[in-house]
């Protein structure tokens, strides 16, 4: 018992020392991810843009044009392939894109659509959005298939919403899009 009682008095010196370490290391270093971030790594807006892109996707594959045009923001810049333009495109905006989708409704029944690998830039209220666009659409005399990089703008006000819409060419930066398709 002599021996042990020695030991804890040489201790107490460093007692104040070693307590003083583990609280800090207990506490952390104080902060957290900030505004935008969770403990994942993703921030919450991240998850919002994802789970905005998947409900676009899912509304294109389901040919539910109603909840397409939900998600489009009414001032949209939608640049369409145009191979007659000396830019490849023609900047057209949101009836133009309710056009085109109408009528790439009405001639394709069977449509796949995704929008996968997004890289998300931004912040809470404005991001842009690149991902890989794979849409295979049929009826019964022809499939198709459209695969491009593309890039949202988006911008949330209550709900994200689309804001601008073209293929992304690492070149030329803006580049028109293929879908959806005119013809």
């Amino acid at each position: 018992m002599k021996f042990a009682l020695s030991n804890i008095r040489n201790l107490s010196v460093f007692s104040p020392l070693i307590i003083s370490i583990m609280i800090i290391s207990l506490s952390g270093c104080g902060g957290g991810g900030g505004e935008n971030s969770s403990a994942t790594g993703i921030s919450p807006y991240e998850v919002e843009i994802q789970t905005a892109i998947d409900q676009f996707s899912s509304s294109i594959t389901r040919k539910s044009r109603t909840d397409v045009m939900s998600q489009i923001d009414s001032n949209l810049k939608y640049y369409q392939q145009d191979s007659s333009s000396p830019t490849g495109f023609t900047l057209k905006g949101y009836n133009d894109f309710n056009q085109n989708l109408v009528v790439f409704f009405n001639n394709y029944a069977s449509i796949s659509f995704k929008i996968q690998n997004l890289a998300i830039q931004g912040n809470g209220s404005v991001s842009t959005v690149r991902g890989n666009l794979s849409c295979h659409y049929a009826n019964s005399k022809e499939s198709k298939q459209i695969n491009e990089t593309i890039e949202l703008r988006m911008e949330k006000f209550s709900v994200w919403g689309i804001t601008e819409l073209y293929k992304y060419d690492q070149h030329l930066g803006i580049a028109g899009t293929a879908f959806p398709p005119a013809n």
